[in-house]
């Protein structure tokens, strides 16, 4: 069975296509890592704001 679906072009198409979309969804957050910028807008009230904003701070991410 694997070889058959590795054999159809069709589908590696297919796959080839998804794998591109996922790799562009990548990139607006890549980009605002590799300019400094924050991670989100979301408030530190918020748990998932608070880490976001101690990722930021650390200055490692």
């Amino acid at each position: 069975m694997y070889s058959t679906l590795r054999n159809n072009q069709h589908l590696n198409l297919v796959i080839i296509g998804i794998r591109f979309l996922v790799g562009f969804a990548f990139i607006p957050s890549g980009l605002k890592k590799l300019l400094g910028e924050r991670f989100t807008t979301i408030g530190t009230d918020n748990p998932i704001g608070y880490f976001f904003e101690a990722l930021y701070r650390t200055g490692d991410y």
